[in-house]
């Protein structure tokens, strides 16, 4: 597994060569605070990354990590609305951008 500094730099660096599902319309809404649709949130992180039991969880060069599939919603609980971050796939050729306007895209690296 990567380190913290290591997984932020390399997804940022691979960030621009993402194509990204469904164009135009690529932002998928999963809603804020009383509104927020966790399990919309979930449905997609289980069809992006169907197999993966761990994802790197990517926020800040300091606390970016790679985290189980078990830590998954206590880790988008703490950041959704308050943060942009990302879920890469171990391989770092998927990757779900959550942006904290309560909206979702899905892309990968060809």
């Amino acid at each position: 597994m990567l380190e913290s500094r290591l997984l932020h730099k390399t997804a940022s660096y691979l960030l621009h060569k993402v194509d990204w599902f469904d164009l135009p319309n690529e932002w998928k809404h999963h809603g804020l605070n009383e509104e927020l649709n966790f399990t919309l949130i979930l449905s997609f992180v289980d069809q992006h990354f169907p197999h993966a039991e761990v994802l790197y969880f990517v926020d800040q060069r300091t606390n970016s990590r790679a985290i189980d599939r078990k830590e998954l919603q206590d880790a988008l609980d703490s950041l959704i609305g308050q943060s942009n971050f990302f879920l890469w796939n171990t391989e770092i050729t998927k990757v779900i951008e959550f942006n904290e306007m309560g909206v979702l895209r899905l892309g990968k690296i060809p």
